[in-house]
């Protein structure tokens, strides 16, 4: 699922939040060529993706939990 959100997402923000996580050198790297400006893009779309998917968790309970 996640790797689903990375394809919609990246293009978006030019910055993949999958690979940020996993890999370091992509991570000093983006650091090097965007400065701070990467680190807020990459903080403001994990906030974007986790808030996501609490809504889809509290659909799937609003439609399923009773």
């Amino acid at each position: 699922m996640l790797e689903v959100i990375d394809l919609l997402l990246a293009p978006l923000f030019r910055v993949s939040p999958i690979r940020y996580l996993r890999d370091p050198a992509y991570r000093q790297r983006l650091r090097r060529e965007q400065g701070k400006a990467a680190r807020w893009r990459m903080i403001f779309l994990m906030v974007l993706v986790l808030s996501a998917i609490m809504l889809l968790a509290l659909v799937i309970l609003a439609r399923y939990g009773r």
